[in-house]
């Protein structure tokens, strides 16, 4: 079976994440996204949260806007399982007229590894073969069992594998089948979300001036290219910094409830570990930190803003909190808001791609 890692096509519009404990979907309306203007997200600062730039960052703005047609989610266990989902989803599918539609599936944190490794000192096109070579020391199942991808990061000296079961795979082709789809790709959460973080840009105050990172620089404002993107998870904190729709970072550390710690032992975990990661960042790559960190929480808990004023204070960073109904404007309130922010991505591959 030939791979659909990271295969790129330019039609699909339909997102779809499994998991062991969910199932979610996203349906986006292909002809408004591409006939739409710029749309504002909501997104702004947390409230009695200063800016650390002369340009005062208000927003972020999606280079296109989105409509969305439908976003669901499906709890799975011993009463609805994943055979009960595929037939719901089959009949939706078929009612809506939504059968053959091209589909995008982003694999769930449990299905895969992505590892960072030495790019293999051999020629181009006997790269995926080396790299097995060098994966099978390093995971514990056999070699043969398993799907390997690599991309491209920006010091050549390293590179990209990600791994997955060909059981993982196999699920997810023929579930995507069987509901009716056309499956156009399977991707990583890392990539999804650098397609969601490729598609804004930062807005400021300034005479409603939206500009492109790209673009800052020849309007004399302090922002640096390369984004970052910071997401708070159940016991993980993981943060990821992309330029030119490269990853050039992405990094994973355990940290503490909010709630079960205090303050000063926050900033001496979270902030050490991420001051830790851009100080790597910039020894590595010699790129310009970024001065903006898009902040993800997965859980939506009511201690987001007390995650964002620590950073504020112990960063030179500004600190921008988005949720998926910032982007998707009619999207009622979801509880896998992550997930959703992933779909976005996915949607958005094209786009950024």
């Amino acid at each position: 079976m030939p791979s659909l890692l990271f295969r790129k096509n330019n039609d699909y519009r339909i997102a779809v994440k499994v998991s062991n404990l969910s199932v979610s979907l996203l349906v986006i309306d292909c002809n408004v996204l591409r006939s739409a203007a710029t749309s504002t997200i909501n997104a702004g600062r947390a409230s009695k949260v200063s800016s650390k730039t002369e340009a005062k960052l208000a927003n972020v703005v999606l280079k296109e806007s989105i409509a969305l047609k439908e976003a669901m989610v499906f709890d799975l266990d011993n009463n609805f399982t994943l055979d009960d989902c595929q037939q719901a989803l089959k009949k939706y599918i078929k009612g809506h007229e939504l059968s053959g539609q091209p589909c995008f599936c982003v694999l769930d944190d449990s299905s895969y590894e992505l590892l960072l490794i030495d790019t293999p000192l051999v020629p181009e096109d006997e790269i995926t073969d080396a790299l097995r070579w060098q994966v099978q020391e390093l995971i514990d199942s056999d070699i043969d069992d398993m799907v390997i991808e690599s991309f491209k990061q920006p010091n050549k000296s390293k590179i990209y594998a990600a791994v997955s079961k060909k059981q993982s795979i196999s699920q997810l082709v023929n579930f995507v089948a069987a509901v009716g789809l056309k499956l156009i790709s399977i991707d990583i959460p890392e990539l999804s979300y650098r397609n969601l973080v490729d598609g804004i840009t930062i807005g400021t105050n300034d005479e409603n001036v939206t500009l492109d990172i790209e673009q800052a620089s020849d309007q004399g404002l302090a922002l640096a290219q390369s984004k970052a993107l910071l997401i708070i998870g159940e016991g993980e904190g993981h943060l990821l910094i992309f330029n030119n729709s490269n990853i050039y970072l992405s990094r994973k550390f355990p940290i503490r409830s909010v709630d079960s710690i205090e303050n000063n032992d926050l900033e001496d975990t979270l902030v050490l570990e991420i001051q830790r990661s851009l100080d790597y960042f910039e020894r590595q790559t010699e790129e310009i930190i970024p001065n903006t960190i898009l902040f993800i929480d997965t859980k939506r808990s009511v201690d987001s803003i007390k995650y964002i004023t620590i950073l504020e204070k112990n960063l030179q960073q500004n600190i921008l909190p988005l949720q998926s109904k910032d982007i998707l404007h009619e999207l009622k309130f979801v509880k896998n808001d992550a997930d959703m922010l992933m779909l976005c991505g996915a949607a958005l591959r094209t786009i950024a791609a």
